[in-house]
């Protein structure tokens, strides 16, 4: 806190300063097979600083505290450097925000080398005993510490995370599961949801090419979302006009069954934060409201061109605008899994999709492969399938979207449920 001072106090002749400063102390064990192959212990800080004067900015870090003046210059310089935003830059006040529940987990700070020795063997040993290979398996905590601070206050935070992952193969067949939590789970339950996996996806027979009902697991929806809903509810890309729904504000976009919100300070949310990158607390933002636009992500430079409110969603300092998601929530349906594939007559199942980069966000086309997938006739699974691909109309299918899952599943800034669409193509 000190030196935060220290940096807004020699800075304030320049103009406003937003500084953050993160730590990172982390604790990995890295696997092939069952054997140890990269441990890591380490301790990483990070000193970011945005000056803002007009419309100009600049931003400069460093991870050598010891060097934060010349940090504060090279901002300075290059804000000195840049043109000019077509707004004035506002600050925004650091506001009131309270705690936030289930972010961090004593067991997870308290966790010696040899704790996570144990639960790295415990991962993998429900793989080695199918006799499966581990081309990669790894265990990781971490603490983090962050504190953010401008003229108008400062707010310290701190989180916790442990994370499993493990992908492991026999032959063609392939299985890969992931988790990450701020409390400790058991990673056992991942270890034993990759090897189920790949022994289920043994026995490949090719795809028919076709037009299909489509099952996604939440995985393979949360892709998707991540590459073409997702920057569609940015309101930068929206006042830019990049956006698809750019124009649509308050218009009945998609399915009724389709309700989207994110959720900053969520309690136990995975990328929960009491205050976003620029110091704006944090909240709820109804984004879809049963298939009807209701609101898009902002930062407060982003709202003014909106010339609406922020909704407290910077994601960095590093840019301006810079927008994204805290945790994105789809909200779920009504059927549980084992009726969405008793009630599929023929169809397939994806656990993963690949190749998103190369999705069409504004128009919403993806031809994408699938793993883990198989195919269901008359509800049954049927056998697993070999190099196959869809092509799906993201904006189509939610336009159509009758079946979601009732449970959602949240390892990345995405929470999703199992869903299923009608009429997809099928390329074999």
């Amino acid at each position: 806190m000190e030196l935060i001072n220290k940096i807004l106090k020699k800075g304030e002749s320049f103009g406003d300063l937003q500084v953050s400063f993160l730590e990172e102390d982390k604790l990995k064990l890295e696997y092939k097979g069952n054997k140890i192959d990269n441990s890591e212990k380490s301790k990483t800080s990070v000193l970011s600083i945005r000056i803002i004067n007009g419309k100009k900015f600049g931003f400069a870090k460093t991870t050598n505290l010891d060097k934060w003046e010349e940090c504060l210059k090279s901002a300075v310089r290059i804000m000195n450097a840049s043109t000019s935003l077509h707004q004035k830059i506002e600050i925004p006040k650091v506001g009131k925000s309270g705690k936030i529940s289930g972010l961090v987990s004593k067991k997870i700070k308290d966790m010696s080398e040899q704790e996570l020795f144990e639960l790295g063997e415990a991962l993998v040993n429900p793989v080695m005993e199918k006799n499966l290979n581990i081309p990669y398996a790894g265990v990781e905590k971490s603490l983090i510490k962050n504190i953010f601070a401008n003229r108008y206050g400062t707010v310290q935070e701190e989180y916790t995370f442990f994370s499993s992952g493990i992908e492991c193969n026999q032959n063609e067949s392939i299985g890969t599961e992931y988790k990450l939590s701020h409390n400790l789970h058991n990673p056992a339950e991942v270890g034993e949801a990759a090897a189920k996996l790949a022994i289920e996806t043994k026995g490949f027979k090719p795809a028919d090419t076709k037009k299909t009902d489509l099952v996604l697991d939440y995985n393979a929806f949360s892709s998707l979302l991540n590459k073409i809903l997702v920057p569609n509810l940015l309101g930068d890309n929206v006042a830019t006009k990049k956006s698809y729904l750019a124009d649509k504000l308050n218009k009945q976009m998609f399915s009724e069954k389709l309700s989207v919100v994110d959720h900053g300070n969520l309690s136990g949310g995975l990328f929960s934060v009491r205050v976003d990158a620029e110091g704006t607390p944090t909240g709820k933002t109804k984004l879809i409201d049963r298939g009807t636009v209701s609101n898009f992500l902002s930062d407060s430079y982003t709202a003014t061109l909106l010339k609406t409110k922020t909704t407290g969603n910077c994601a960095s300092l590093e840019k301006i605008p810079y927008v994204g998601p805290t945790n994105l929530i789809v909200q779920p349906g009504d059927y549980s899994r084992e009726e969405i594939l008793k009630d599929t007559k023929e169809g397939i199942f994806a656990n993963q999709v690949m190749g998103t980069h190369v999705a069409n966000e504004a128009t919403g086309d993806a031809s994408v492969g699938i793993e883990n997938a198989y195919f269901i006739k008359n509800g049954r699974r049927e056998h697993s399938l070999k190099q196959a691909m869809i092509h799906i109309n993201l904006f189509d299918a939610l336009k159509k979207l009758e079946v979601l899952g009732n449970k959602n599943r949240q390892d990345s800034s995405i929470s999703a449920p199992l869903v299923k669409f009608s009429n997809i193509q099928i390329i074999g």
